[in-house]
């Protein structure tokens, strides 16, 4: 499997390695791009790939098992999982924690986003499946 050497994945400053190659990695599970049972490269070929750390590559297969993402292949890469119910939540339970570290940087309580996104919701001003 190439597509994590390939373009698709980028490697910029600001947020930790690890933490950016979990998330290009999700959304290319998410987006259909790597398929259910497909084998990942190995940390050491991603690592040299990407020009990265190994350990960055590890935390970040660590962290997308834990999500429910990855599993541990018998070859030597990771194999992508089959989308389940619980790798969904656990998906959105991580946007949701992304979106409230932005808020919170940005000096906003619970309280005061709840009440916001709760008055978006009435206005109508979502996206995605109706209410």
């Amino acid at each position: 499997m190439n597509a994590l050497a390939e373009p698709e994945v980028v490697i910029v400053g600001g947020q930790p390695v690890a933490q950016q190659l979990a998330t290009q990695i999700r959304q290319q599970i998410r987006l259909g791009n790597l398929r259910p049972g497909e084998e990942l490269p190995t940390v050491r070929a991603v690592a040299v790939a990407l020009a990265i750390r190994p350990p960055a590559v590890e935390a970040a297969y660590r962290q997308l098992e834990n999500e429910g993402f990855l599993i541990s292949g018998e070859s030597c890469g990771p194999l992508v999982a089959d989308p389940s119910k619980e790798a969904k939540n656990t998906d959105l339970e991580c946007s949701c924690r992304e979106f409230m570290s932005r808020v919170a940087a940005q000096g906003h309580s619970v309280a005061e986003v709840v009440r916001v996104l709760h008055e978006c919701l009435e206005r109508g001003q979502h996206h995605g499946e109706p209410r």
